[in-house]
C-alpha cells in the first residue's frame, strides 16, 4: 500500500513538472514571436503580442525564480515596444523613484530616455523642462550606482546634463525626431548615403561577381608574376 501511493506522488509531482515545462515553453514562444516582430521594426505587433503573453495564468511561474524572469521578459519587451512608438507614457517612472524601483537596468535606462523624448517634444514651460531633465539625470544616476561601466547610461547622463545647461540657459535642446517618431519602421535608422559633396565617379559600388562570373576566370591564367631583384 505504501508503495503505491509513493508511486502516485512521484508520478503526480512529474506529472506537474511537465504541465509547468510545458507552460513555460508557451510562454518562451510567445516571447520569442513579440521580439521577432520587434526586431523587424513592427512595434505595434509586437506590442499586441507582448500584451497576450498570460504569464500570472502559466504554471511556471508559481516557481518564484522562473516567474520573476518571464515577467521581466515580458515588461522589458513591452517597454521597448511602446518607446518605439513614442508611447513614453507607458514606461516607468523617471527620477529617484524610477531608479530606485528595483527594475532592471536595461528598463530604468529605457525610461530616462522616454523622458528626455517627453520634454524634447513637450511644450511645458522652462521650469518643467527643466524638472524633467533632472529626473532623467537621475535616472542614468541610478543606473551608474549600481553599474559604473555602464557605457550608455554614461554617454546619456553627459549628452543630458549638457542639454539641461542649454536649456537653463536660455537656449534651445536638440529638436526632436519628427520623421522617426512619425515613421516606427525607421527606428533601425534611415538607409545610408554617400557622403556630401562626392563625386560619382568617387564613389564606387563594389558588387560580387555571380557563380557564372566566377567561372570564367582560372586560376593562375593571369600573366607571369616574375620577381624583381
Amino acid at each position: 500500500m505504501h508503495t503505491l501511493t509513493g508511486r502516485l506522488l512521484v508520478a503526480a509531482a512529474l506529472l506537474a513538472a511537465g504541465l509547468a515545462l510545458r507552460s513555460a515553453a508557451l510562454v518562451e514562444t510567445q516571447v520569442a514571436e513579440a521580439e521577432l516582430a520587434l526586431a523587424a521594426a513592427e512595434p505595434a505587433a509586437a506590442l499586441e503580442r507582448f500584451d497576450a503573453v498570460d504569464v500570472d495564468g502559466a504554471l511556471a511561474t508559481r516557481v518564484p525564480m522562473a516567474g520573476a524572469a518571464m515577467r521581466g521578459a515580458v515588461a522589458d519587451g513591452r517597454a521597448r515596444a511602446a518607446y518605439w512608438l513614442a508611447d513614453y507614457s507607458a514606461l516607468p517612472a523617471t527620477g529617484e523613484e524610477g531608479a530606485a524601483s528595483g527594475a532592471a537596468l536595461d528598463l530604468v535606462l529605457l525610461s530616462g530616455n522616454a523622458g528626455y523624448r517627453a520634454v524634447q517634444r513637450g511644450d511645458a514651460d522652462l521650469a518643467e523642462a527643466v524638472r524633467g531633465l533632472d529626473a532623467v539625470l537621475q535616472s542614468y544616476a541610478g543606473v551608474l550606482r549600481q553599474a559604473p561601466e555602464h557605457l550608455d547610461a554614461a554617454h546619456n547622463y553627459e549628452f543630458v546634463a549638457l542639454q539641461r545647461l542649454l536649456l537653463a540657459g536660455g537656449g534651445d535642446m536638440l529638436p526632436a525626431p519628427d520623421t522617426a517618431e512619425a515613421d516606427p519602421s525607421e527606428m533601425q535608422g534611415g538607409e545610408g548615403a554617400p557622403p556630401p559633396d562626392t563625386a560619382p565617379a568617387d564613389f564606387n559600388v563594389i558588387v560580387p561577381m555571380s557563380p557564372d562570373e566566377r567561372g570564367e576566370f582560372e586560376a593562375g591564367a593571369g600573366s607571369v608574376q616574375r620577381r624583381v631583384g
